[in-house]
């Protein structure tokens, strides 16, 4: 679901027992423009695959190719409730921000998370717009491999990380 205007993108809704984005899999929505990403909102009760190179779940603002113009659009929140959550050899769940918007939040909460083999959850911002911030309240989190980060490679600030495991 993307924008290129001053409209917002579409939100992403999905109500499933599972998902799984495997070798190239994607949900995504992004902004062109000076309208915000939408909301990516995932409740899957048994789990969440994300594997394999191009495997992502993502919003992210974007400078426009084709009028190279800065985006001043925000981009959109992830939210992922699941019993279990896999993110590995080379899946990655991002919130990114290359103009001048603030970046989504990453929020995560359920059971088990499990980051292997280059799998990475990422927020951050190359422009000058704020980055997201991650929020994971999950029981275990097992990292191998693999990693959370958010950082900034421009003028904007780099958003905060807080995890939360009960087990």
């Amino acid at each position: 679901a993307d924008t290129s205007g001053a409209g917002r993108a579409g939100n992403l809704n999905l109500q499933v027992a599972s998902l799984n984005l495997i070798n190239g899999g994607r949900l995504s929505s992004q902004t062109f423009g000076s309208g915000d990403a939408g909301t990516i909102d995932v409740s899957a009760a048994q789990g969440v695959v994300v594997s394999g190179t191009g495997s992502l779940i993502a919003t992210s603002t974007v400078t426009n190719p084709v009028t190279n113009s800065v985006t001043t659009g925000a981009g959109g929140a992830i939210n992922i409730s699941t019993g279990n959550l896999s993110v590995s050899n080379g899946g990655l769940i991002s919130a990114n921000t290359s103009g001048s918007g603030a970046g989504g939040s990453i929020n995560l909460s359920g059971g088990n998370i499990s980051l292997s083999s280059g799998g990475s959850i990422t927020a951050s911002s190359t422009g000058s717009g704020a980055g997201g911030s991650i929020a994971a309240n999950e029981s275990t989190m097992t990292l191998n491999g693999a990693q959370i980060s958010a950082n900034s490679a421009g003028t904007g600030n780099a958003g905060s990380i807080t995890l939360n495991a009960t087990d």
